[in-house]
C-alpha cells in the first residue's frame, strides 16, 4: 500500500483524565512507538518510501509539570531529567526511543507534547489549573 503518513495519538491524555477505556495494569503500553518505528523501517526496505510520523508525547515529561512555583511557559529546551509522574517516564522514553531511531536509521518523526487546555475541557491537576 502507499503509506504516506502514520499517526500514532494513543493514550494523549493524562491519567487525572476521566479514560473512557481504563488502562490494564498487566497489558503494557510501552514498546508501541518502538513497534511502529520498526514497521516504518521494514516498509523503507520494501518500498524505498518513507512516511512521515508523527506520536503523542505529553507536558508529563516536564520534571515540575503540576509544580505551580516553576516559571511560566514552559518550551522545548527545557532539561528533562525526571518526568513528573509514570505517565511522563514513559512518553519520556517514546521520545528518546523516537531520537535513537533518527541518529541510528534515519527515521524522522514529530512528537507533540500535549498540554490540558483551558476551560471546561480541562483537566483539574494540570498546570493550568
Amino acid at each position: 500500500p502507499d503509506i504516506t503518513h502514520v499517526v500514532h495519538l494513543a493514550d494523549p491524555y493524562p491519567h487525572s483524565a476521566v479514560q473512557v477505556v481504563p488502562r490494564e495494569k498487566e497489558v503494557p503500553k510501552a514498546g508501541m512507538v518502538e513497534a511502529l518505528m520498526e514497521q516504518l523501517a521494514k516498509h523503507r526496505r520494501e518500498t524505498g518510501r518513507l512516511p512521515h510520523f508523527c506520536y503523542a508525547s505529553s507536558f508529563e515529561v516536564y520534571p515540575f509539570a503540576f509544580n505551580a512555583t516553576v516559571p511560566q511557559p514552559l518550551t522545548e529546551t527545557l532539561p528533562l531529567s525526571t518526568p513528573s509522574s509514570l505517565r511522563g517516564a514513559s512518553k519520556m522514553m517514546d521520545e528518546m526511543l523516537a531520537k535513537l531511531y533518527y541518529d541510528t536509521k534515519g527515521i524522522y518523526s514529530v512528537g507533540l507534547r500535549f498540554f490540558s487546555v483551558y476551560g471546561p475541557w480541562g483537566v483539574p491537576g494540570s498546570p493550568l489549573f
